[in-house]
């Protein structure tokens, strides 16, 4: 766990023009792939953190092909996509790493996820919260990439004077 460290030092230095978001999603995907080596986490809490960092490894590597050499018009194209993938992905999985188990709590999950997915809705339902979702680095990391994914609520879908 130790070398979590000197990737995201390198991911920090490596970043020479790199969108933001691209530099959040990676930091979340090193944190993803650390613990999910972490044997005290249960293992379907390891195969979900699996699961989230190929998908998010995937996206880095979709968008550093695309805008290797690219112009800036598929240069935002590219980006438009990565950002979609990561949405994707974060509420793919936000259910399973961050809700405790029980039916009922996790069905509540559910209708939030896609509520706050979708609508851009708050959470509805009070939601008790995983051993794993307590995990105050990752659950700051997937709340940051999560939070720069979801548009600001005062845009008021541009109906606003």
């Amino acid at each position: 766990m130790g070398f979590k460290f000197f990737e995201n030092l390198a991911l920090d230095l490596d970043s020479g023009g790199k969108p933001r978001l691209y530099n959040m999603v990676g930091k979340l995907r090193i944190e993803a792939e650390h613990e999910k080596e972490n044997k005290k986490n249960s293992l379907e809490i390891r195969s979900e953190l699996g699961q989230l960092h190929t998908k998010l490894a995937l996206a880095i590597d979709a968008y550093d092909k695309k805008t290797e050499s690219a112009t800036l018009k598929q240069r935002t194209a590219a980006f438009q996509n990565f950002a979609e993938e990561c949405h994707k992905a974060i509420f793919a999985h936000q259910t399973n790493l961050m809700a405790a188990p029980g039916i009922g709590n996790k069905f509540k999950a559910m209708i939030n996820n896609f509520l706050e997915q979708y609508f851009g809705v708050a959470p509805q339902f009070d939601v008790r919260i995983s051993e794993f979702g307590q995990n105050v680095q990752f659950s700051a990391k997937f709340n940051d990439v999560k939070r720069e994914l979801t548009p600001d609520d005062d845009m008021c879908c541009g109906l606003c004077l």
